[in-house]
């Protein structure tokens, strides 16, 4: 019987900063807070976070609390980014 691998693949025209995450045998999805979508809450979102602080949500969009937004980026996103940092999918 083969392994399978599940993969999790964004549209690269609709977002330039997504790659697609992958692991053999179990499917990963992308972790709340990974906003530049490489899998992993890391400095690289930090600073996508940090270039939208207390401004309107840009691309890809940092406004991640509440789960619908509130149309800034503000502490409510930081904490939700920090309570996930260095997660590696979900």
């Amino acid at each position: 019987m083969a392994a399978t691998a599940w993969f999790i693949f964004v549209e690269l025209e609709t977002n330039p900063f997504a790659v697609s995450c992958e692991a053999p045998l179990r499917p990963v999805f992308v972790p709340v807070g990974d906003l530049n979508a490489d899998c992993w809450v890391d400095f690289d979102d930090l600073a996508v976070l940090c270039l939208q602080w207390l401004q309107e949500p840009g691309s890809p969009p940092a406004d991640i609390a509440p789960p619908d937004g509130d149309g800034v980026v503000n502490f409510l996103d930081f904490a939700v980014l920090a309570s996930r940092w260095l997660k590696y999918g979900d």
